[in-house]
């Protein structure tokens, strides 16, 4: 697994933080399937498995990251207090979608075009019915901007080849796409919580009318 990985056992004093998180993935999820199988009285192997589950918490802790549990297995996601609120404003029956944002946070996601492109057509067809309500209140700008960052920057409409790449983007370089992508999935975060806004002035209409 080390070698399919390009992971090695060799000391380098320079932290590689993308190995150093791939390494901590692998370590998380032996460990998560073995240690049902471990002898409980076998006290050597469980402080051995403490101490590195103890390590890896410690380098997540300190880097501002956190395990997430995933049908694959565990992986590591950046503390993202926005990631996490958008997520808890979702329906019951929604567990891939928050999947799909919670990856999105990946640490080794970066530098997967193609799978973030993936992630964000996924959040903005969710939020797609929206339109109406959104257009209609004080964030309509702020779903408009979505909607053209999503449908011009090769994520949904240009995949299809029913759209055209805006001039100011024709000339950018993968790393300039993905600041952009990153850019349109915190706009479409922004879009969750603002939804959860609006319901929360339709309650206070609703309270205002009653008393009045």
């Amino acid at each position: 697994m080390l070698f399919e990985l390009k992971l090695d056992e060799s000391h380098c004093s320079r932290v590689n933080w993308e190995k150093l998180f791939l390494l901590c993935e692998l370590l998380k999820n032996i460990i998560s399937s073995v240690k049902p199988y471990i002898w409980p009285g076998n006290e050597n192997a469980n402080n051995c498995v403490k101490q590195i589950q103890s390590n890896m918490d410690y380098i997540l802790d300190q880097s501002n990251h956190k395990w997430t549990k995933t049908k694959e297995g565990y992986i590591i996601v950046k503390k993202n207090s926005a990631t996490a609120e958008a997520i808890d404003s979702l329906e019951a029956g929604n567990d891939n979608l928050a999947i799909n944002m919670l990856e999105y946070d990946r640490m080794l996601q970066k530098g997967n075009l193609q799978r973030k492109r993936e992630i964000l057509a996924n959040m903005a067809g969710f939020v797609e019915p929206w339109k109406k309500e959104f257009k209609e209140s004080i964030y309509s700008t702020l779903y408009t901007d979505a909607r053209e960052l999503v449908n011009k920057l090769d994520i949904r409409h240009n995949n299809s080849g029913k759209g055209e790449i805006p001039d100011y983007a024709k000339n950018w370089t993968p790393k300039e796409y993905e600041e952009w992508y990153d850019n349109t999935f915190h706009t479409l975060l922004m879009i969750f919580l603002a939804k959860k806004q609006i319901e929360i002035k339709k309650d206070l209409n609703k309270l205002k009318k009653k008393c009045g």
